[in-house]
């Protein structure tokens, strides 16, 4: 599996709140770490990552992630990545998108999430 498949099944792991599937995409190994692009979304470590999941997977917005473009780099079994796109919420049937862009290391192979920043990009005024 490379990055941009990666980054696809943690779009839907996240939209389908499956907290299993999102879980096993991140470094079994690693002292993960996941920053969102909300005032205090932080998880350090596997006890926060999981706590942050079980307040997001709570509320009744559901999101996911689409990329339209995915730079890589990498070195050895270490990837680096920059990936640009939406982030889609969902409530009911009413869906709206924002522009999302979200870099961090993965490793292994196949390649698994270590650390993960996500941020909404704000328009130049």
């Amino acid at each position: 599996m490379d990055v941009e498949a990666l980054l696809r099944r943690l779009g839907e792991a996240v939209g389908s709140r499956d907290h299993e599937a999102t879980l096993a995409l991140f470094a079994p190994d690693a002292s993960v770490v996941f920053v969102g692009s909300e005032a205090g979304e932080q998880a350090f470590g596997w006890a926060e990552l999981r706590a942050w999941l079980d307040h997001v997977y709570a509320r009744p917005i559901a999101f996911r992630w689409e990329w339209s473009r995915i730079e890589t780099s990498s070195r050895g079994d270490v990837v680096w990545f920059l990936a640009d796109g939406d982030v889609v919420e969902t409530v009911g049937a009413s869906e709206s998108r924002t522009a999302y862009r979200m870099s961090g290391v993965a490793y292994g192979s196949p390649p698994l999430l270590a650390l993960v920043h996500g941020s909404e990009p704000v328009a130049p005024k």
